[in-house]
């Protein structure tokens, strides 16, 4: 391989023709085997052989700093090929490689594992500078590379015109980026000859868009030649939770055992000042005693109409057997039952619910959780979004690691961790005992790969319930990545404790940083909730305790800039009892441009909200919502949605 000509450079690709039938661009991704090996790299040259790992015909090759996802290739030719990489330290020494093999073409991922390995430092006849050998070229005649976006996420729903950001690439010196209104697919979105616009830098905010679903994409030119155009993104511009269209956000807060437990949910209409108008009431279509409709709540636009539908599950709710479970959609005049690709009693589909983009086709995707299924081992299904709502696309996942009372699927969330346009689904296992520790819990983490990564707590505590809570955060701290929360609230012996995960573009973490309970004995990290108190512009969390005396909330401020960012509470807001912490919810109420916190309190049947302040959360409610039907709270309070 010829080295770079500046040791500044990020990474440089040159390809050469390949023979045969041409296969659509192929993305690939890079993986360490250990944390120590991730942090000892420093360059990682990659290569594609012809033929498999042992092919002596390079058809691609290119280098990169770690960190960054690996470059997309041009189109190759079909057959056999080998994906390899390999790590250099500072020294220039290569100390880890991978290669996978891939007959092409293929619809699964790829994905190259590095493992130690200890060579020669070698630089031929020219200077290792900082893990680069200086003064050698990659190729005359070549346009920069294709960009890769990273920023909003796949999928995001924003509230104002986003800052579009994309990795930077070398020999680039200037940026052409495209943005279209998108109704249905990412696919039919009209980007082919849409109106570009010229960016200097790796970013660009677009101005005056009004509410709707928009498609991007970016390229890299030099003076003479533009790359190929990057994947599209998709963003929808509206209200988090607004399903009306009015720009003020909805907030619905369930009642799983009103009445005999057939439970309803109430959807508060958005207004200025707090606390708005009465409610409206939604129960199942045919209710059921014991049902507990409303015990999950979700909005998501599977049909890709800018509208997005309500989604409710009733996990007890009986079909051909008992307790198998439903889920509800209610959208413009209809309420239809969805149910279980493969029923089965008491597994309780739709104990959970959340949305997300999996596929990367643009559209919604509803992920439902039946965490009681097969004596609670659990299972997640993923109802794949499509313009006729028709549902005729799903998938199943599993556990690697298969454990009765495990309750895989308690929780769930979603983001997209390695920056690659498609979101990771992040399930939680909260009973999962795993080796020595009963109900220490489990995370997995479904991305690419045929098997899940799972993350457990680093502590594996007896009954710290590690996985009880899971919440998208975005870019809490400023540094660019993803993260993802993860509550354990039965850890250090009750106190709780919360973790942070933070994705980098082209991999998934595996390193927590901890975020220690403020209290004793209060679980901290039973609840999490997401977004902008403040208006800064970075997300912040909150995070639920509802174990001692009165309940709390602690408040975390999230940052632009890493530097500032602390994990220690900026706010913590006292309950007066009643499970206060038990379930959060953060939207923009009152329409001010910052999110405004509903906390339930289900023992007793109520909601307190607290309105977003420059400084953060008021101290004090501004609101307090008791049950609508006094006689009959039914834990009015057990669910709230949006979350995050």
């Amino acid at each position: 391989m010829r080295a770079v000509r500046s040791p500044a450079a990020l990474f440089a690709l040159a390809a050469l023709s390949a023979c045969g039938g041409e296969v659509r661009e192929t993305d690939w991704r890079l993986r360490f085997d250990s944390a120590s090996l991730r942090v000892r790299s420093v360059v990682i040259e990659t290569r594609i052989l012809a033929g498999g790992c042992d092919g002596d015909r390079s058809v691609y090759e290119g280098a990169i700093l770690p960190g960054l996802a690996a470059p997309i290739p041009p189109r190759l030719g079909e057959g056999r090929h080998g994906f390899v990489a390999r790590a250099r330290d500072a020294s220039c020494r290569f100390f880890a490689e991978g290669c996978a093999e891939v007959t092409l073409p293929t619809s699964e991922p790829i994905e190259v594992l590095l493992r130690a390995r200890e060579g020669e430092a070698r630089c031929d006849d020219v200077a290792c500078v900082d893990g680069l050998c200086a003064g050698v070229d990659f190729g005359e005649g070549l346009p920069p590379p294709t960009p890769r976006p990273i920023a909003p996420p796949a999928g995001a729903i924003v509230a104002e015109p986003p800052r579009l950001r994309w990795l930077g690439v070398p020999g680039a010196l200037r940026y052409e980026w495209a943005l279209v209104a998108c109704v249905g697919p990412l696919a039919a979105c009209p980007l082919e000859g849409a109106e570009s616009w010229e960016a200097t830098l790796a970013d660009a905010r677009p101005e005056a868009l009004a509410e709707g679903r928009y498609a991007w994409r970016v390229r890299a030119c030099d003076a003479e030649r533009c790359s190929a155009w990057s994947p599209p993104r998709l963003f929808a511009l509206r209200a988090r939770g607004d399903l009306d269209g009015d720009g003020r956000a909805e907030l619905a807060v369930g009642a799983p055992e009103r009445g005999d437990r057939e439970g309803a949910v109430y959807q508060h209409a958005g207004a200025s000042p707090l606390p708005g108008v009465a409610p409206a009431e939604r129960g199942a279509p045919v209710a059921e005693p014991g049902a507990r409709f409303g015990l999950a709540i979700e909005a998501a636009d599977l049909d890709g109409d800018g509208a997005p539908e309500r989604y409710v599950g009733a996990p007890f709710e009986d079909g051909a057997t008992i307790d198998e479970g439903a889920v509800w959609l209610f959208g413009p005049g209809e309420a239809r039952r969805l149910e279980s690709g493969a029923p089965a009693a008491a597994a309780t589909f739709g104990a959970a619910l959340a949305r997300c983009d999996v596929d990367g086709d643009g559209l919604d995707d509803l992920i439902v959780g039946a965490s009681q299924r097969d004596e609670g081992r659990g299972e997640v299904e993923v109802l794949y979004g499509d313009p006729d709502l028709a549902f005729e696309r799903r998938r199943v996942l599993q556990a690697s690691e298969r454990r009765p009372d495990a309750r895989f699927g308690a929780t769930l969330a979603c983001v997209d961790l390695d920056a690659d346009g498609a979101s990771e689904v992040v399930v939680g296992a909260p009973g999962d005992a795993g080796p020595g520790a009963l109900s220490a819990g489990a995370v997995y983490v479904f991305g690419p790969g045929a098997v899940p990564l799972v993350w457990t707590s680093p502590d594996r505590e007896a009954d710290g319930r590690f996985g009880a809570a899971l919440a998208r955060a975005g870019d809490v701290d400023g540094d660019g990545g993803q993260e993802i929360f993860v509550g354990a609230p039965g850890e250090r012996a009750g106190d709780g404790r919360g973790y942070l995960f933070t994705g980098r573009p082209g991999e998934l973490p595996d390193t927590p940083r901890a975020v220690p309970s403020p209290g004793a004995g209060e679980a901290f990290g039973a609840a999490v909730a997401v977004g902008d108190v403040n208006g800064d512009g970075a997300p912040d969390l909150v995070i639920g305790a509802p174990a001692g005396a009165d309940g709390r909330a602690y408040v975390f401020l999230g940052s632009e800039d890493p530097a500032a960012f602390e994990l220690r509470p900026g706010r913590i807001l006292d309950g007066e009892g009643g499970g206060f912490g038990t379930a959060l919810g953060l939207l923009d109420f009152d329409g001010d441009g910052r999110a405004d916190l509903a906390a339930g309190t289900p023992d007793t049947g109520g909601v307190r909200l607290y309105r977003g302040a420059a400084t953060g959360l008021a101290p004090l409610p501004d609101a307090v919502w008791g049950a609508p039907e006094l006689s009959d709270p039914g834990r009015y309070g057990a669910a709230i949605a949006p979350r995050q």
